[in-house]
């Protein structure tokens, strides 16, 4: 679901990116699971935590939507529907 949204976004006008807790896991069984899903958008490996601290989140998947300034206007924590995405993005927008 993800995929196929992305694949649709206006890239200048938002952004998704996930983030992958990954000094949590292997790399390689991150890597596996991103060519698994076929993610087809941002997926950042945080291989040292500092993100993680920085935005202090503890829940995985975290999925951040951007506007087109670089800004962070939302953050999802867990797995979500496309209900929930598509109200993401349309808040997004509307900065």
């Amino acid at each position: 679901m993800l995929r196929e949204a992305y694949g649709e976004m206006d890239k200048d006008e938002i952004a998704l990116l996930s983030i992958n807790m990954a000094f949590y896991d292997k790399l390689n069984k991150t890597l596996d699971l991103i060519e698994d899903l076929e993610l087809n958008y941002p997926v950042l490996l945080d291989r040292d935590g500092s993100v993680t601290e920085k935005y202090n989140f503890k829940f995985t998947p975290a999925t951040f939507f951007i506007d087109g300034n670089g800004i962070i206007r939302s953050m999802y924590y867990g797995i979500f529907g496309k209900d929930v995405l598509l109200e993401e993005i349309e808040k997004t927008r509307q900065y």
